[in-house]
């Protein structure tokens, strides 16, 4: 099991701490690595993409799309920890852009969250099962 631990001081983003596990019966000190997480912001408004960065701040490894073929290129270039993808975009939506980081074998398992200023719907519903 492996411990979270809040930012130490002056640092930002999450830092793992040391976790004792258990291996036939003898306990074991295990080291992670600490690591900023590194996010990827898209929106087709870049004003979405300032307000997210703000509300983001404590995780300053951030990189931003303001279009779904900018964002494969960032995702594939340094893959990210987590991704913030408005569902309505011009052009390549949130759910294709969704639906080729899933294609990706490198970007697979990333998760995603659907950012939309849209009430939810059943739209909204059926790409998330998608993705």
């Amino acid at each position: 099991m492996t411990a979270v631990d809040a930012p130490a001081a002056g640092r930002r983003g999450f830092r793992c701490a040391s976790a004792q596990t258990r291996a036939h019966g003898t306990a074991q000190t295990v080291a992670m690595a600490s690591r900023e997480v590194r996010l990827l912001l898209v929106d087709d408004d870049p004003t979405v993409i300032q307000a997210m960065s703000r509300m983001l701040a404590q995780y300053p490894d951030q990189r931003f799309a303001t279009s779904g073929e900018d964002a494969l290129h960032l995702a594939r270039e340094a893959t990210p920890d987590l991704i913030l993808l408005d569902s309505e975009m011009p052009g390549m939506t949130g759910g294709a852009v969704c639906m080729a980081l899933k294609a990706d074998p490198a970007l697979a398992s990333v998760p995603v969250i659907f950012v939309t200023s849209q009430p939810a719907a059943g739209s909204q519903q059926c790409r998330l099962r998608a993705c």
